[in-house]
């Protein structure tokens, strides 16, 4: 079914004229515990309900918390159209993504890694359900089933010091409840074939035990032609994801709660629209006729070959939370066993009609990881924590290179496999020496151990290595000692607060390997924060501002740069250091009992200080793309926009017996960026203009009277619609360019809209 955009007016404007569901909910919202899908409203109160988070591994009212926060309830992620884990930037200050293939890679204040190899994790590290995800690619998994998001802006010292030089991500699923049966179901259907299904059930084994079992069905069809064959399957993309978790709460003080989700995908997204004409486009001097359909004019429009295949991934995980809370300390225990594999065939030749130098590559691996916590809860001035966390992981990259460039040879193949073992250890003090006023301090030391094994195939050796061996290891070891300092004071409707936190991500190698080399090094840096939270008297109005700076040392840094000896093309290498400081703002109002507003404003100023002979791309007349390098001094991090804002409305309003009208409306501001260190040269070929979007979504629910029984009967039921990116706006999900292949970009999706249907019993 294709975009058909003539009937939107008519079916948003009553929505327009009424209103939705309150943004943060007039009850209070636990983001631990999340409200029953199916329920209506059930207050007429103008307050805005608390908001609890595990920011620092305890429930605490999100205003108490020292640090720059994010929470997105539950009914956020449904009603702001919010599908895949990236999605949660539409409401986040300062938080970008890089999404490329089958992984989704955060930027938090300009710091991120754009892809990440086996052995290289991202500067922003991600939880899910406590649990640490050591490889973003292959899982770009969706917000299912969630209790909530919390993003953490900055670095993290202590708590979450291991690869968190930019911040945390922290998604938390929903657990079983216990007494309680529930069936939510939802269904969608709209343009370029957009279909889901999901269904979750809630069932009570008994008063201490209970089973949560869900799964969802996602398809979304191509929206990039592919000239070669005029197919229109490009960016096309379908995940199934079933989920089992059990818990077991014998008593008031201890519970259990066991998951299991298995996840696959099938992702056509890696698709690259050549731009530049000859001499500098990569195949466009190709001497076949008829070889090359280059450059690509239509925005929507892209050339890959037969060859190129969809990413194929699955992810398995296992999961085990312990919590025993006695009057005195808590302890938390989070196992967690990972599995997973993505494969596929990369177009990297960028030719139109035949293989020319396709990227066969399979990467994954297996991660178990284990983290023990210890909090006290004593009466006097004095408390602490104490923790311990171990990951043990294998990952693995095997390529192989195919096409044109390389015939006659016909066996190109790397494979490389990288151990990391990882220990931390940490601690934090909490000192009250007088009402209101609280100090931190922690520390944590980090052992990363990486142990790298190449084995190249002979053909590989001969076309990029001659005189190295087939096979060979490298190993290094990385420490570090991080911290945090904190003080707060509690006013009656203000938390005031400053920080200090030093963040530390670990070095690596670079991958696939043909020659041995130097380990690339770790990064730190020290950020620095003030901010204020503030809730009104009458509890009406939410606010917190925070502003920080912070110091970035031994920057690691990705481009690309295809060479003989680097056919991967893309490089890790230490940059000398930058500096960022900016600004965040969030707030939420609730304007009458049926409305609420909320705004985010985001500033940056993020630039290196010192980046000498950085690897750039130069336009060179008569000759086309050329390596060359660059200092890059003075020149924004990637990822780090000068300002983000967000705002939006959530409403309801009933306009009938039993029913209710809902209109949720957000809408982003992103100023203007590049994609890699240095914009892609000169001629700024990495760059994105600044954007806005904006999501829609809105329905009439009905209340059958059920909500007290406890047999499954059906409760309520919504009928509505969803509109994403509802300006239908023309902007990258990413751009870059190479010598040899020339500049290319992705484009992101247009405008997407269709029905929603859901139902609780």
């Amino acid at each position: 079914m294709k975009k058909r955009g003539g009937f939107l007016l008519s079916t948003i404007w009553p929505f327009a004229l009424i209103g939705g569901q309150s943004w943060a909910q007039a009850q209070s919202l636990s983001l631990s515990t999340p409200p029953e899908t199916g329920a209506l409203p059930g207050s007429s109160s103008e307050e805005l309900g608390e908001i609890v988070v595990t920011a620092q591994h305890r429930s605490e009212n999100i205003q108490e918390v020292p640090i720059s926060v994010t929470a997105i309830s539950p009914n956020q992620i449904r009603d702001q159209g919010m599908v895949l884990m990236q999605d949660v930037q539409l409401v986040s200050p300062g938080l970008t993504f890089v999404v490329n293939s089958t992984f989704a890679a955060p930027y938090i204040r300009g710091i991120g890694t754009a892809i990440q190899e086996p052995g290289i994790e991202s500067a922003v590290a991600t939880y899910v359900d406590g649990a640490y995800v050591t490889r973003s690619f292959g899982t770009l998994t969706s917000l299912f089933d969630m209790s909530g998001v919390e993003v953490l802006n900055g670095a993290q010292g202590t708590l979450y010091g291991r690869n968190a030089t930019g911040g945390v991500i922290l998604y938390n699923t929903a657990d079983p409840e216990l007494n309680k049966e529930s069936v939510n179901a939802t269904a969608e259907y709209g343009d370029y074939d957009h279909a889901v299904g999901e269904l979750v059930v809630n069932a009570p084994l008994g008063d201490t035990l209970a089973l949560r079992v869900g799964a969802r069905e996602y398809n979304q069809g191509g929206y990039v032609t592919n000239i070669v064959n005029g197919q229109e399957n490009l960016g096309e993309r379908s995940d199934q994801e079933a989920r089992v978790k059990l818990k077991w709460q014998p008593t008031d003080t201890f519970s259990a709660v066991a998951s299991f989700d298995y996840v696959r995908q099938n992702d056509f997204t890696d698709f690259y629209q050549e731009r530049l004409p000859v001499p500098y486009c990569g195949s466009c001097a190709i001497p076949i006729p008829g070889a090359d359909l280059n450059p690509v004019s239509g925005f929507y429009d892209a050339t890959n070959n037969p060859n190129s295949r969809p990413w194929k991934s699955f992810i398995a995980t296992g999961n085990l939370h312990l919590n025993y809370s006695a009057d005195k300390f808590d302890l938390n225990s989070v196992t967690s066993i990972e599995h997973d594999h993505t494969h596929g065939v990369a177009d990297t030749g960028l030719a139109s009609t035949f293989s020319l130098n396709d990227f066969d590559s399979g990467q994954g691996g297996r991660t178990i990881g284990e983290e023990l916590q210890a909090l006290s809860k004593l009466d006097g001035m004095f408390n602490g924590m104490l923790g311990f966390s171990f990951n043990h992981d294998h990952g693995i990259q095997q390529n192989t290179l195919v096409g044109l460039v390389f015939a006659p040879l016909t066996d190109v193949a790397s494979r490389n496999d990288v151990l990391t073992t990882s220990n931390s250890g940490f601690a934090e003090l909490y000192v009250t020496p007088v009402d209101r006023l609280k100090l931190t301090v922690g520390v944590r030391y980090t052992d990363d151990s990486r142990h790298l094994d190449v084995a190249n195939s002979p053909e590989a050796g001969l076309a990029f290595a001659p005189t190295a061996p087939l096979a060979f290891p490298l190993s290094a070891n990385f420490t570090a000692t991080t911290g945090r300092a904190v003080v707060d004071y509690k006013f009656d409707t203000v938390n005031l607060y400053a920080s200090w936190n030093r963040g530390f991500k670990a070095g690596g190698f670079n991958t696939p390997a043909f020659t041995s080399e130097s380990p690339v090094n770790s990064e730190t840096i020290d950020d620095y924060e003030l901010g204020a939270k503030y809730v009104s008297d009458d509890r009406r109005l939410r606010a917190s501002v925070g502003t920080f700076f912070y110091r970035y040392s031994n920057i690691q840094v990705q481009n690309y740069e295809v060479t003989p000896d680097n056919p991967g093309g893309l490089i890790l290498q230490n940059a000398g250091a930058a500096k960022g400081y900016g600004s965040e703002f969030n707030v939420d109002y609730s304007a009458v009992s049926w409305l609420n507003v909320f705004g985010t404003v985001s500033t940056l100023h993020a630039r290196y200080l010192s980046y000498p002979k950085a690897s750039d791309v130069v336009l060179t007349p008569g000759v086309g793309l050329v390596n060359s390098s660059e200092n890059l001094a003075g020149t924004p991090l990637p990822q780090a926009p000068d300002a983000t804002v967000s705002a939006g409305f959530d409403a309801h309003k009933p306009i009938g017996d039993d029913l209710t009208a809902h209109l949720n409306v957000s809408a982003r501001y992103t100023s203007s960026y590049v994609f890699f260190a240095g914009g892609g040269g000169p001629q700024n070929f990495a760059f994105q203009p600044a954007y806005p979007l904006a999501n829609i979504s809105a329905d009439i629910e009905k209340d059958l009277g059920n909500s007290g029984q406890r047999t499954f009967g059906l409760k309520s039921y919504k009928v509505g619609f969803f509109i994403y990116n509802a300006t239908n706006r023309r902007y990258y999900i990413l751009r870059d360019v190479s010598a040899g292949e020339g500049e290319y970009d992705v484009a992101a999706p247009p405008l997407t809209f269709g029905l929603r249907i859901s139902a609780a019993m």
